[in-house]
């Protein structure tokens, strides 16, 4: 089952709340509030953002385990299985596991270490530029079926 669908109706209700709110004080004049309201709503775009790009993060996390698992359960070879067996011990990186499935430099591949650069930027306390959470919805709801492919 495919996580964004909840999310895309979550952050809508919120930020039309904020747009209705940011709407009705500017048609008042109030500019102090209308900023506010601006804010607030750039602000929520950052953090659904974090929590958006955590549901990519932990499918990948879910299928590259499952594959280590299989690799390390099914191979013959003692090599091969050695190799899994440290690689599971390991601590493997975001784009590492994302190359289980995914060429390095190929579009999927990516379009995820371009997020994730974003999503360091703020979890650490800066901001990411040019989020535009309706198309990141509908790119990491893409990003989640290619990772099955």
């Amino acid at each position: 089952m495919n996580p964004f669908n909840e999310l895309t109706k979550l952050y809508l209700d919120i930020d039309n709340q904020y747009a209705s709110l940011e709407f009705d004080a500017h048609s008042k004049g109030n500019i102090r509030k209308e900023r506010d309201y601006q804010r607030k709503r750039y602000l929520n775009d950052q953090a659904y953002f974090l929590f958006i790009f955590t549901r990519l993060e932990k499918r990948i996390r879910d299928l590259s385990d499952n594959l280590i698992n299989l690799k390390n359960t099914n191979n013959a070879s003692y090599k091969n299985k050695n190799a899994w067996r440290l690689i599971k011990k390991g601590q493997t990186n975001l784009m590492d596991r994302v190359s289980f499935f995914q060429l390095p430099g190929g579009q999927t591949y990516t379009k995820i270490y371009d997020y994730k650069k974003d999503r360091d930027k703020v979890a650490h306390g800066n901001i990411a530029s040019g989020i535009n959470i309706p198309t990141i919805l509908s790119e990491m709801k893409q990003l989640y079926h290619d990772l099955n492919t």
